[in-house]
């Protein structure tokens, strides 16, 4: 957190020092903006946004989806084939949440100046994900016999490119095309039996954990007749895009 803070400060301070000797001014310094995509997702998003240059700014912005079930459920399982009872069951009892909070640094266009047209720059965000997944045995839907539980915190940098149009003297549309981030998560996760587990089903969750590991993400870290537990550690990588709708003043 020192580092971003510090980050920030060198930031603001490089954009005034080239606010003095650019020419035009910057108006309306302030952008408040609302997420419309991630309302199709059930999450909610909101970006605070102020110039530090005639080209530049810094927007702060903080997402958060309540624990909700898979999101286009929907839609995904009228594709499923009839006979996959178990799936649909998962799909329908499935919850998850996420909260994330990004920090973007926004360089737009010299021909237009602060809050108008096309932009580019980096960005930092952290994610925090819970999730609780049930798994149905085809002879028994109304209990499931095993509940894998996440919980784990993202850390990751990337780029984006986007464009932005001022209707009016306040409204602000902010169309963010693409951006691509990378980095690292770490977590907990546990794989709580519904039933007492004996040695040979132990093994048998133990070889499932194995089998189901990506690039040696998860280490084992107990396994007994209650379930597992696990320590999550491995890359994490994510793509963004989206519209929203905003007021500048």
């Amino acid at each position: 957190m020192k580092k971003i803070s510090l980050f920030i400060i060198i930031l603001v301070s490089i954009e005034k020092i080239k606010a003095q000797s650019a020419s035009g001014e910057v108006n309306s310094v302030n952008q408040i903006k609302i997420g419309l995509t991630p309302l199709i997702f059930n999450t909610y998003s909101v970006h605070y946004e102020r110039a530090v240059g005639n080209y530049t700014g810094l927007s702060l912005g903080v997402k958060l989806q309540p624990s909700s079930g898979f999101p286009l459920k929907s839609i995904l399982i009228p594709l499923l084939s009839d006979d996959d009872e178990e799936t649909e069951t998962t799909l329908n009892n499935l919850a998850f949440k996420h909260t994330a909070v990004t920090l973007e640094y926004k360089v737009y266009s010299a021909k237009k100046g602060y809050g108008r047209g096309f932009y580019w720059g980096p960005y930092y965000r952290y994610g925090n994900y819970n999730a609780a997944i049930p798994l149905y045995d085809y002879d028994d839907l109304a209990k499931p016999y095993r509940v894998e539980e996440f919980n784990f915190n993202s850390h990751s940098a990337g780029l984006f490119i986007g464009t932005e149009w001022n209707i009016g003297d306040r409204l602000v549309i902010d169309w963010q095309i693409l951006g691509i981030h990378w980095g690292i998560s770490k977590g907990k996760g546990q794989y709580k039996s519904t039933t007492a587990l004996d040695k040979i089903e132990q093994d048998e969750l133990k070889a499932i954990i194995d089998e189901n590991e990506l690039f040696n993400s998860y280490t084992i870290l107990s396994i007994n007749q209650f379930g597992a537990e696990v320590e999550i550690n491995k890359p994490w990588y994510g793509i963004r895009s989206g519209i929203s709708i905003g007021i500048k003043f």
